[in-house]
């Protein structure tokens, strides 16, 4: 029984034995390939950390070229911009002075017009005076013409009626009498005749003194039409000025401004490289080999 269970002991010491051994080298054997698997890890996590890192500064490069292109790129259009402003410009002065100088034609075209037609209402004015004075002078003349030979007609007649009077044989108080008669219708009519020649010397100092006025008033009529009309010219002219000042301060307002160009971006920064930790060694073979 006891050599039976001794036996029995040293089976289950060796076996024992057998075991811590195959665990002792699977230890080391373990902690070998943990080594091995931690230094992939490690080169790995710093390749891959180098690669996040290239790729942020090569994005951040590119990022920065970009930009760059695109600030010279705005600035050139605002270059352009401000150069065909600036052509719009002088072509739209062009055409303010084309328009104006046209206007400004056009308002003394019609400026002289004016004193055209003020011109010849003048002559007509003028004429119509000179018509009437003379018309009327003449109508004073003939009729003066006409009453002298009526004056003369009557002082013949009268002449006549005392031949016949006294041809009658008629005397005393009798032939006294008809003469006198006959002195007196020649007297009525002397006197008619010369009433008449009063009235046609008034009616024609009227009619000059009238005819005068309405050439007086139609004079001055012309006259203010006259500055009126030069009045409406310098209206006109200083209108057609206002009108080239406005559009010319449009035109110059329509300017894109000076184009100013931003200073440049900096450049990107690299980032920093992170360092790791290595992973720890594992023990060495001799010192592995004390704990067998």
């Amino acid at each position: 029984m006891s050599g039976g269970g001794g036996g029995a002991q040293r089976r289950n010491v060796r076996k024992q034995f057998e075991m811590d051994m195959n665990k002792w080298q699977y230890n080391w054997t373990k902690m070998q390939q943990n080594y091995k698997y931690k230094q992939d890890m490690f080169v790995l996590q710093e390749f891959n950390q180098q690669q996040a890192i290239d790729f942020k500064n090569e994005t951040a490069k590119n990022d920065w070229i970009y930009k760059e292109e695109m600030r010279r790129f705005d600035y050139n259009n605002q270059v352009a911009a401000h150069n065909a402003s600036l052509e719009a410009y002088e072509k739209q002065m062009d055409y303010n002075n084309l328009a104006h100088e046209i206007t400004s034609n056009d308002n003394t075209r019609k400026y002289n017009e004016r004193l055209t037609a003020i011109g010849f209402q003048h002559e007509e004015l003028f004429q119509k005076h000179g018509f009437e004075t003379r018309g009327m002078t003449k109508q004073l003349q003939f009729s003066r013409q006409e009453k002298a030979a009526k004056g003369t007609s009557l002082a013949i007649e009268s002449l006549q009626a005392e031949g016949k009077i006294v041809a009658m044989g008629q005397t005393g108080r009798t032939a006294r009498k008809n003469v006198q008669s006959a002195l007196a219708a020649y007297g009525r009519q002397q006197a008619a005749l010369t009433d008449s020649i009063l009235n046609d010397e008034a009616q024609y100092e009227f009619g000059m003194e009238k005819a005068s006025a309405s050439y007086n008033l139609g004079s001055r009529q012309l006259k203010e039409s006259m500055k009126s009309a030069k009045a409406q010219y310098a209206s006109d002219q200083l209108n057609a000025s206002l009108q080239k000042y406005s559009a010319d301060l449009a035109a110059e307002n329509n300017i894109a401004p000076l184009p100013v160009e931003p200073p440049g971006l900096p450049k990107p920064l690299e980032l920093p490289y992170p360092k790791n930790l290595e992973p720890q060694e594992p023990p060495s073979w001799e010192q592995y080999q004390k704990v067998k």
